[in-house]
């Protein structure tokens, strides 16, 4: 019995160290890699790879936080005086006007991914009304379309440019 539970304990072990698979997504270098497009001191920001409209980005600490009243105050005013930042480069490459932003804290609010992150949503103000946004909100994250890898890294490259 001895052997059994020694060796359940290296398997578990393994599994820990050399999985890929990360409890939170924002966590996996790999996400980080494939659609961040600006890091600062304390933030990072990411290519949204479905996108409820063109150009869904996310802010996100760096540290691992999952509710927002736990961010320190430079976490807190780096993603605010970003997200200004944001919605000027967004504009020149989108063309967009007006934006939302959304934030969730807890599974029962909706928050998918236990790591706070600002969703940064722009909108033209020739698109589609209020109603079709709106219905965006519930139909893309469970059907919609997901941008493939070369998609986010254009538009990462872009934002990239347009955000120096």
């Amino acid at each position: 019995m001895g052997k059994i539970k020694y060796l359940l304990a290296l398997l578990t072990l393994a599994t820990i160290l050399f999985s890929k698979s990360f409890a939170c997504s924002f966590c996996d270098p790999e996400i980080i890699e494939r659609q961040s497009f600006y890091e600062g001191e304390h933030i990072l920001a990411l290519c949204d790879y479905r996108p409820i409209l063109p150009g869904h980005c996310l802010v996100i600490p760096k540290r691992h936080v999952e509710r927002f009243e736990d961010l320190t105050e430079a976490e807190s005013i780096e993603m605010t005086l970003f997200i200004q930042k944001l919605h000027k480069a967004v504009s020149k490459v989108q063309g967009s006007d007006d934006y939302l932003l959304l934030q969730k804290n807890g599974k029962s609010i909706g928050q998918s991914v236990p790591h706070v992150h600002i969703h940064y949503i722009p909108k033209k103000s020739t698109e589609s009304g209020e109603l079709v946004t709106l219905a965006r909100f519930f139909w893309v994250p469970r059907f919609g379309w997901t941008l493939s890898n070369d998609q986010v890294k254009a538009l990462a490259d872009e934002l990239r440019v347009a955000i120096d």
